[in-house]
């Protein structure tokens, strides 16, 4: 079921299930089930402030021992305020009755909100609490209009954009240990692949040239040998750093694997991804690296070709950067069957 009107069915079915579970039949394990572990709420009849699910639990468990009968319920109003896909309000009017020491009790008015959020399995859960017992039962003046319930809707709006807010800061910095290279804070190979599939897929619809770029770290095993791998992992920081410095805001970079770089140049041809490379190279073997001097790279360059794979496209960048091994290292070379 989608759309508002579908969620605010599953919100009213949601609600039914909590209340049946909670008073009608007065089962203690249905009812904590829909909560979700970060639960929290207050009462304002008796003031309490309920930070945590385990206190929730204590006051159900005392609940059940302070009124063991089942409680018949009414329900004289009811609001459902659907805020997105996965987070709603239902606030409600409801009359209770049951029996407590041979005696008929009688709670009337009493107000409930419950701010919902669904989970991951789909179901709703219940993230907020708040209830407002009967003035007779718990002070004066414990009526309110519909006023003030649309007030305290607005409340509780803020604190669920506040925790939404929260959840998606969480979530985006998911994401971006998801596509990071943990050492070098580059794009990793997953990520670099998916930008580079993007530029290669809109030059084959709109035309715009599209240029590759692989560095590698000259004689990198010999770092690591003679230095370790912790000046080694300083290199290839300050490598990634360099690379990123001298990339155009429409560029992507991300490490492709061990000390290889691999750039992505849209809307830059061959002589304009040349230069580029050029002025990479000049700068690499010009910086001062701390316990290892003067240092260089060989780079490949090459052109996306209509109609070739972006596999072929990679294979023709690598032909390109071993040639420039082969011919002598710290130098920048196009693949030998053209760029």
């Amino acid at each position: 079921m989608t759309g508002a009107k579908g969620i605010e069915q599953e919100l009213r079915a949601a609600l039914e299930a909590y209340l049946t579970s909670y008073l009608t039949r007065w089962d203690l394990q249905k009812a904590v089930a829909l909560f979700s572990p970060t639960i929290h709420g207050v009462g304002t009849g008796h003031d309490e402030f309920v930070p945590e699910r385990r206190v929730f639990l204590e006051i159900y468990e005392r609940d059940f021992r302070q009124a063991p009968n089942a409680i018949v319920w009414e329900q004289s109003r009811l609001q459902v305020a659907v805020l997105s896909d996965t987070v709603g309000i239902t606030t409600c009017e409801l009359h209770l009755h049951t029996q407590i020491q041979g005696q008929e009790i009688h709670l009337n008015n009493l107000r409930q909100s419950l701010v919902w959020k669904r989970h991951e399995s789909g179901r709703w859960v219940i993230e907020h609490l708040h209830i407002s017992f009967p003035s007779t039962e718990h002070g004066q003046d414990e009526s309110y209009p519909n006023k003030e319930l649309e007030a305290r809707n607005r409340v509780l709006a803020r604190l669920v954009e506040k925790r939404t807010a929260q959840l998606r800061e969480a979530l985006e910095e998911q994401r971006q240990l998801a596509n990071t290279d943990r050492l070098t804070g580059m794009n990793n190979r997953p990520r670099i692949e998916e930008l580079a599939s993007t530029e290669f897929l809109g030059a084959q619809r709109y035309g715009y040239p599209v240029s590759s770029i692989l560095v590698d770290v000259d004689w990198f095993k010999r770092i690591n040998d003679q230095h370790g791998h912790l000046i080694g992992d300083s290199v290839l920081k300050a490598f990634a750093d360099i690379i990123t410095a001298r990339l155009r805001a429409v560029d992507h970079a991300g490490r492709w694997g061990g000390e290889e770089f691999l750039i992505i140049c849209p809307h830059i041809g061959i002589e304009g991804a040349l230069a580029l490379a050029r002025g990479l190279r000049e700068t690499i073997a010009a910086h001062p690296f701390p316990k290892i001097g003067p240092w260089t790279a060989s780079i490949g360059v090459s052109q996306y070709r209509p109609g070739e794979t972006l596999q072929d496209f990679f294979g023709r960048t690598d032909a390109a950067l071993y040639r420039a091994k082969e011919l002598g290292r710290n130098r920048v070379e196009v693949a030998p069957n053209g760029p």
